[in-house]
């Protein structure tokens, strides 16, 4: 009996030691995890990348702080690659070395087409696009673009390291012509070559030109990859695979960025051709049909009698940007508007569908599309649209939509909302602004929309093909310089909704009830207004007082609100924010108005503008010694006199701190700036006798001038600057002229 007891437990025993063996092996396979802690993260790759600096594609500011839309691209593949990125900032002739050395890992922006490195593979996906062009100066008339006679035989800046030339080569190519090529280190260089007349144009990309906005030459668009070094196709896979799950899970990933870096106030005006200038210049005012009840797209204010809508402001802006005028001719409704067009009373028709085989019929020229919208079916309440075979539609409304249903015809978008109000038809397509603002309207209280998935509507201006080409072509380059953002504000501004009095929307859904309400209303009137006949005096005085209350507060209120948009809160003069608006604004009209007046030979535009940077000195010494309220007491006493100096025809305003800024327009002549320069000394010297604590202040001025050749702001700003500094350097309370240094 013992020996089968211990036989027994030697057999547990073993058993027992095979699952202690067991459960050990298991515990050091299976991950190792406790309660409050997570797993050891699997360290990141570390990647250097080779940064060039390009304004909006990648940046570095003073903080040191990266941004842009290279660098956005980067980062966001970052994150599903798993790396961790350490940028080297280099120009990029010394990325791509280093990249092709080994010394970085990846280079984002680069042309392979134009390098040809044999030690570099590239990613299968573009992330970017690049143009290079052709530059001359505004002022020059006998270069306008693609003026092929001309341009033979000129001579044309290239940088040295531009390694996109051989585009240059290909345009020269194609359109039988030879450039006399000169070379140079720098953009700088180049520019300053072409200012001083060595060569007549400059050869520069889109994103590296900053200062010249006449363009002659137009390359094609060439995509841009990520290059890296051949020796490492482990991170050449990586790349790949996160670009691929980019665009797999986010395909509008790059149209989002590029809204957010590209999206700029400031619109480089057009490039006109030859033709194309005598075409504006002799054609001046150009006739446009419009439907007068197509709102809110375009329609006739009866109360006002203008043109209204998105199609006038669309218009203002190709007339800002083309310098052509235009006159509309009012239609009754969009079949007499194509009448006009055809019969020659108008050289064109507002909006049409972009559609090139309706508008060949028509006998039209489409232009780029202007406006996209989607589609919507508009059905009473207690139908769906699925159910109906029969729709109403104006005359000759076309959309490809209806060919699937059976369309019967009335004049305008009214009337087809009012046949379907009615019962006379089942159904109206129309596009979201227009089916909304009717809609609104009470008496189609009754009718519902449903959006019509996968459907939208093309807009595209209509050029009658009696006109010369020359004005579709205009069109198409006015077009293109209205960013997304002013179409945006366009329609967003005209998208006011028709709304009457809410008992007019009570009379339509419910008239018994309305009718009984009304009657109620008016016996309870009858039996309050004795009262209030008794009360008349009083409450007509405390409802006067209340009035004015409201309206002065209301008054004060919107003041403040503009004042703070737009004003320095210390001394009331215009902020940095609103002097840079306007002088952009001021920049990009006499671009316009010289290009147009330059084609007169016998006409010369001689008008001269200024920029002024004003600092004071000793500013700091009064506000170290009497304190800071002393400070503002006296930079709103020299603001005062500042705002008198400008005038009401020039700006003047407050940078920050104790620095000032003057724009004046069509002066004379240096002579001029001298005069006012003085002036502004003697304003600050008289003010510093006025108190003692304010004796030791002068003023140092940086003084620009521009003309024919107009800058970016950026620009005009660093020339007075640099002036500013200058005269800060020399000892102060002096003028400095940036033409001077």
């Amino acid at each position: 009996m013992k020996e089968i007891n211990q036989t027994y437990k030697s057999r547990l025993i073993k058993v027992i030691n095979v699952f202690m063996i067991l459960f050990i092996i298991l515990f050091f396979m299976l991950p190792q995890t406790s309660f409050g802690h997570s797993r050891i993260p699997q360290e990141k790759r570390l990647v250097k990348v080779g940064y060039y600096l390009h304004e909006g594609y990648q940046e570095l500011d003073e903080k040191g702080v990266y941004s842009g839309y290279g660098y956005d691209y980067l980062k966001e593949i970052s994150q599903f690659a798993g790396w961790n990125c350490e940028f080297i900032v280099a120009p990029f002739s010394e990325c791509i070395k280093m990249l092709e050395n080994g010394e970085v890992d990846i280079v984002g922006g680069v042309d392979k087409e134009a390098l040809k490195s044999n030690k570099l593979i590239y990613s299968h996906l573009s992330n970017w696009n690049s143009q290079t062009q052709l530059y001359t100066k505004t002022a020059d008339t006998e270069l306008n673009f693609d003026d092929f006679a001309r341009f033979d035989g000129i001579s044309v800046g290239i940088l040295e390291s531009d390694y996109q030339e051989i585009y240059l080569d290909q345009y020269c190519d194609s359109n039988k012509i030879k450039f006399n090529k000169k070379y140079y280190k720098s953009l700088e260089e180049m520019e300053q070559a072409l200012d001083k007349g060595e060569v007549q144009a400059i050869f520069t990309s889109v994103e590296t030109n900053k200062k010249y906005e006449k363009v002659i030459g137009r390359m094609d668009q060439h995509p841009l990859f990520y290059g890296v070094n051949k020796d490492n196709p482990q991170l050449l896979e990586e790349l790949n695979k996160s670009m691929q799950n980019m665009k797999n899970s986010n395909p509008s990933y790059d149209m989002q960025i590029q809204n957010k870096y590209f999206i700029k106030g400031h619109v480089a005006p057009p490039a006109f051709t030859v033709d194309e200038l005598n075409y504006i210049k002799k054609k001046g005012t150009v006739k446009v049909s419009y439907d007068q009840g197509w709102q809110p797209i375009e329609y006739y204010d009866e109360e006002t009698g203008e043109v209204k809508g998105v199609t006038k402001d669309l218009f203002d802006l190709l007339s800002k940007y083309t310098g052509l005028q235009f006159e509309f001719v009012r239609a009754d409704n969009l079949s007499q508007a194509l009448n006009d067009v055809k019969t020659g009373k108008s050289d064109m028709i507002s909006l049409v569908s972009h559609d090139y085989g309706i508008s060949e019929k028509r006998g039209l020229y489409t232009s780029s599309i202007c406006i996209n919208a989607s589609l919507v079916g508009v059905v009473a309440k207690d139908r769906t649209f699925d159910q109906i075979r029969q729709i109403a539609m104006p005359k000759n409304y076309y959309l490809d939509i209806l060919e699937n249903y059976d369309v019967k015809e009335y004049d305008t978008v009214e009337q087809c909302f009012e046949a379907v109000n009615s019962g006379m038809a089942d159904a109206t397509i129309a596009n979201a602004y227009a089916a909304n603002y009717y809609l609104a309207n009470p008496k189609f209280v009754n009718l519902i929309r449903q959006d019509l998935i996968g459907y939208s509507e093309d807009l595209s201006l209509g050029v009658s093909k009696d006109e010369d080409i020359e004005l579709l072509n205009i069109l198409n380059k006015g077009l293109h310089c209205i960013s997304d953002m002013e179409l945006s504000n366009i329609i967003l501004s005209n998208y006011v909704i028709y709304e009457q009095p809410k008992f007019r929307k009570l009379y339509y859904s419910n008239p018994g009830f309305f009718l009984g309400s009304v009657l109620f209303i008016v016996t309870a009137a009858i039996g309050v207004l004795i009262y209030i006949i008794m009360l008349k005096n009083k409450i007509n005085c405390t409802n006067l007082k209340m009035i004015e209350f409201l309206n002065v507060e209301k008054s004060r209120v919107e003041n403040s609100l503009r004042s703070e948009a737009e004003r320095d809160s210390l001394t009331g003069l215009f902020n940095r924010r609103k002097i840079e608006s306007e002088l952009k604004e001021f920049l990009l009209k006499i671009s316009v108005d010289n290009q147009l007046c330059l084609q007169n030979k016998s006409s010369t535009n001689n008008d001269v503008h200024s920029l002024m940077i004003l600092d004071l000195d000793g500013f700091k010494m009064v506000n170290d010694r009497y304190g800071h309220p002393e400070g503002d007491t006296l930079l709103k006493r020299i603001a005062k006199e500042l705002e008198l100096v400008a005038g009401e025809e020039n700006l003047v305003g407050r940078l920050g701190g104790d620095e000032f800024v003057f724009l004046f327009k069509n002066i004379t002549g240096i002579s001029e700036v001298a005069h006012l320069t003085k002036k502004i000394h003697k304003v600050i010297k008289e003010i510093a006798k006025e108190n003692e604590k304010w004796s030791t202040i002068s003023v140092s001025v940086g003084v620009t001038l521009f003309g024919y050749e107009t800058f970016s702001f950026k620009e005009l700003y660093q020339r007075a600057d640099q002036a500013l500094y200058r005269a800060k350097k020399l000892g102060k309370d002096r003028v400095i002229f940036y033409e001077d240094l």
